[in-house]
């Protein structure tokens, strides 16, 4: 059996290591090393799961927005929720809280008996039919915690992730979205066939109009949902949308 990783963080290195991420708020502090310690775990127990979304975008393409949930597509169909529910009780104070299962995802929550608060919790998001249309990379992470040792994990590819976030805008509305959306436009090229193809999972098509309408709407949301979790200075909503809009008209 594992050593228990749980014993050998302490308070002052997660503030330690916050800091150098530019990380302020105590529960992100935690949440991060949290996020890696089960990240670490899930890579030794199943090859089926592709790390994706605003957190595999935080840890694994320098993205300088701080993100709360693990998201995952699957492979091929196993049982993850037993996969998870036996990482999660090898965990000295971790428990399941609550598991929610629809036709296309499995959401798990987890509580956490905190270092720096009292109680923390983490979201795991797995995805059961949002089909994996590119091959998906494979990246080596190095944990900044002494006690987690590197791993090699698969994340979705960018081009895929600018998809699932063109997909995102149009089903909720999320600052968040756009602000990720923004990050991958300007090392990535948005793939129209992967879009439309990601779109038509949901038996949606990628129109232009509708896409600009949702960015528009998310103007009064984005001070407000991203300067807690922005550990930069937070662009101006105009700009990121011109540009957004600018990339996906050359695509669509």
């Amino acid at each position: 059996m594992e050593d228990d990783n749980q014993h050998m963080i302490n308070k002052e290195l997660l503030i330690a290591s916050g800091k150098i991420k530019g990380l302020t708020n105590k529960g992100h502090m935690e949440k991060d090393y949290y996020q890696d310690l089960i990240l670490s775990k899930i890579t030794k127990q199943t090859n089926n799961l592709v790390f994706k979304g605003g957190t595999a975008l935080y840890k694994l393409y320098s993205l300088p927005r701080f993100s709360e949930d693990l998201e995952f597509s699957i492979i091929k169909e196993f049982d993850a929720e037993q996969i998870i529910r036996k990482i999660i009780n090898d965990i000295e104070g971790m428990e399941i809280r609550n598991v929610k299962k629809t036709n296309n995802s499995i959401i798990i929550k987890i509580g956490i008996k905190g270092v720096l608060t009292n109680y923390n919790t983490i979201r795991i998001d797995i995805n059961t039919n949002n089909k994996i249309i590119e091959p998906y990379d494979i990246k080596t992470y190095n944990s900044q915690y002494a006690d987690i040792n590197p791993f090699i994990i698969k994340v979705l590819k960018p081009t895929e992730i600018i998809a699932e976030k063109i997909h995102a805008l149009l089903n909720r509305e999320n600052a968040r979205d756009l602000y990720d959306l923004n990050y991958l436009l300007k090392f990535s090229k948005p793939n129209k066939q992967i879009i439309k193809e990601k779109l038509s999972l949901f038996k949606q098509k990628a129109e232009y109009k509708e896409i600009i309408k949702r960015i528009d709407n998310l103007k009064t949301l984005w001070n407000k949902e991203l300067r807690p979790f922005v550990l930069t200075e937070l662009p101006e909503f105009t700009p990121i949308r011109e540009f957004v809009k600018q990339k996906l008209q050359e695509c669509l």
